[in-house]
C-alpha cells in the first residue's frame, strides 16, 4: 500500500514538472500589436515583391521594344540605302538618255549650243555662205546666230556637210534656195515667227529645203504659224511624217506644196484655225480627219493629194 501511494507520488511529481518545463518552453501568445506589426510587414514585403516583379516585367518589355525599334531602323537603313541606289541609276539613266539625245535629236538655241559664227560669211546682219573652215566641219550642225535677221539666196546650197540646222527668233528673210541641195540636212529647227521666204515662195524649183533629206522638223515655243512656202518643194526623207504643233494656228500659202513629206499629223488639241492656198498640193498626205477648230481651207490646199481617201470636215 505504501509502495503504490509512493509511485502514485514520484507519477505526479513527473506530470508537475514536464508541464513546468512546457510552460517556461511554449512560445508566448503573439499580442494582437504584434500580431499587427507582423501583417504590415509582410503587405511592405509583398508590395516590394510585386514591385520588383512589375519592374523586371516593364525591363523586359522596354528590351523587346528596344530590339523591335532596332529592326525597323536596319530595315530602314536598307530601304534608304536601296532608294539611293535607284536614285543614283536613275541619274545615270537619265545621263545616258541625255548623252542619247545630244546624237539623236536636234540640238536648240535653248541649250545654250554655242551658235556657228566662226564657220560663217555674215555681211552686217546677213549671212551669205560659210567661209572655208565652215565648208571643212564634218556633220555640221548649224545655228545661225541670234543677231541675223537675213540669210541671203543659195547662201548655203550644196553644203553636203551640213546635218541640221536651228533659224534663230530674230530671223525676218529667208531667200530662195538657201539649203537646196543639201543632202545630209535631216533636221530643221524653226525660232522665228516672223520668217518670210523669196519673192518665188511658191515654186518648187526655188525651193529653200529643196533636194534635202528632211526627218525631223520642230518649231519654238513661240511660233504659231508657218510662213508661205517655207516647206514648197522641201525633200524629205521617204516615209516622214511630220507633226503639227498644237500651237500652230496657221500653214501659209504653198506650205509643203510640192514636197516629198510623207504625211502631216494633227492632235486633237491643235488649234489649227486655217490651211492656206496649196499647203498641201501634190503631196503624199492622208489628212483623214482635220482638226475642230479649222474654219478656213484654201483653195486648191490638197490638189492632187493621190493618197486621201476620206476627209472628216469640223463644224468649225
Amino acid at each position: 500500500m505504501r509502495k503504490k501511494v509512493k509511485w502514485l507520488s514520484v507519477l505526479l511529481s513527473a506530470v508537475l514538472f514536464f508541464s513546468s518545463v512546457n510552460t517556461v518552453l511554449a512560445f508566448p501568445a503573439e499580442s494582437p500589436e504584434t500580431q499587427q506589426i507582423i501583417q504590415e510587414e509582410e503587405t511592405m514585403q509583398q508590395t516590394e515583391d510585386d514591385s520588383t516583379e512589375e519592374t523586371e516585367e516593364d525591363s523586359a518589355e522596354q528590351t523587346e521594344e528596344d530590339k523591335n525599334d532596332e529592326a525597323p531602323s536596319d530595315t530602314q537603313d536598307d530601304v534608304s540605302d536601296n532608294e539611293v541606289s535607284e536614285e543614283t541609276e536613275e541619274e545615270l539613266a537619265d545621263d545616258s538618255f541625255a548623252e542619247e539625245t545630244i546624237v539623236n535629236e536636234i540640238k536648240t538655241l535653248s541649250d545654250d549650243i554655242v551658235d556657228s559664227e566662226e564657220f560663217l560669211l555674215i555681211d552686217g546682219t546677213t549671212v551669205t555662205g560659210l567661209n572655208d573652215e565652215g565648208k571643212n566641219q564634218e556633220n555640221l550642225q548649224l545655228v545661225i546666230p541670234k543677231t541675223i535677221t537675213a540669210i541671203s539666196s543659195q547662201a548655203f546650197m550644196d553644203c553636203t556637210n551640213i546635218t541640221s540646222v536651228v533659224l534663230p527668233e530674230s530671223l525676218v528673210n529667208l531667200n530662195e534656195k538657201v539649203f537646196a541641195g543639201c543632202s545630209s540636212l535631216k533636221k530643221v529647227e524653226i525660232q522665228s515667227n516672223k520668217i518670210v521666204c523669196g519673192p518665188n515662195r511658191n515654186n518648187a524649183a526655188y525651193g529653200i529645203f529643196n533636194g534635202c533629206a528632211i526627218e525631223e522638223i520642230a518649231f519654238g515655243d513661240n511660233v504659231t504659224a508657218i510662213p508661205e512656202g517655207l516647206f514648197c518643194g522641201a525633200g524629205f526623207k521617204a516615209g516622214t511624217t511630220v507633226e503639227i504643233p498644237d500651237r500652230i494656228t496657221s500653214i501659209g500659202k504653198y506650205g509643203f506644196r510640192h514636197s516629198s513629206v510623207g504625211d502631216v499629223t494633227f492632235s486633237k488639241d491643235s488649234k489649227l484655225d486655217s490651211i492656206g492656198e496649196s499647203a498641201f498640193e501634190n503631196t503624199t498626205v492622208t489628212i483623214g480627219i482635220l482638226p475642230n477648230h479649222v474654219r478656213e481651207i484654201g483653195y486648191q490646199a490638197f490638189m492632187d493629194c493621190t493618197n486621201i481617201t476620206s476627209v472628216v470636215l469640223p463644224a468649225s
